[in-house]
């Protein structure tokens, strides 16, 4: 029997959170140093949780107790159509959408970090190889360290006439999330930077994932995955981040 309607919803809220991450119960108890079955009866509504406890849960999904009530209020989980796809990029599509819950990732940036977002974090170099989305390594000031394949194409390609990524990382606009990002250490950013140049069909948008290695390194360094959207998934003229919230769930 649910202790309130609070306890009911913090559940669902950490029910949410722990199958994103693709833990079970026992994991996310072990991990909380929480007895098992007091864990369960906090994530069905049992009993009420007490303050101390949710913090040291919540630190476990890597957010704090403001993060989680925002998003207790916009209720994810009753608005998503389909079940979470199941892989290995999940947990770092989770880290990225957590930073602002109600932000609503593009299909086309979702299937890139369902698919390779375990390799963007952990900087694997072989792997990313394989992408055919342009990825590369950058330090703190943008320059680049590292390319793969079909980053490399991209910039072979490049020329005057076409608008590349190779703009959307000279763009302003991403110096100004780059800074950001080493100035507050989030574990990842996101971007989506439209170009634009005088004259008819001469506008492009790149969306930009940013996710800082999670395996420790003797440099400090971003890796960085590069979208083309189309014309039906950016339809504004501004610079979209996490922090701006100009699309989301609402």
């Amino acid at each position: 029997m649910l202790v309130d309607s609070l306890s009911g919803e913090i559940g669902k809220g950490l029910q949410w959170l722990r199958k994103s991450l693709l833990l079970t119960q026992y994991q996310l108890a072990s991990f909380t140093e929480l007895d098992y079955r007091h864990y369960q009866n906090i994530e069905t509504g049992r009993v009420e949780v007490k303050v101390e406890t949710l913090k040291r849960i919540c630190s476990t999904f890597g957010v704090g107790l403001s993060t989680f009530f925002f998003l207790l209020d916009r209720r994810p989980w009753l608005l998503e159509d389909a079940p979470r796809p199941k892989g290995g990029g999940d947990l770092y599509l989770f880290r990225m959408i957590l930073e602002q819950a109600c932000f609503r990732v593009l299909p086309s940036v979702r299937d890139l970090l369902t698919k390779w977002g375990r390799d963007l974090a952990e900087g694997s170099r072989d792997n990313l190889n394989q992408s055919l989305f342009p990825c590369v390594e950058t330090d703190l000031d943008l320059k680049i360290l590292w390319k793969n394949s079909a980053a490399n194409k991209a910039w072979g390609e490049h020329s005057v006439e076409e608008i590349s990524i190779v703009e959307a990382l000279d763009s302003k606009a991403l110096r100004e999330e780059i800074d950001h990002f080493w100035n507050n250490r989030p574990n990842s950013f996101y971007l989506e930077i439209p170009i634009h140049r005088i004259g008819p069909g001469r506008r492009k948008a790149f969306a930009v994932v940013g996710l800082k290695p999670m395996l420790k390194k003797t440099y400090e360094s971003v890796f960085l995955a590069f979208i083309e959207l189309g014309e039906e998934e950016f339809t504004s003229a501004e610079v979209l981040n996490l922090r701006n919230l100009k699309r989301s769930f609402l």
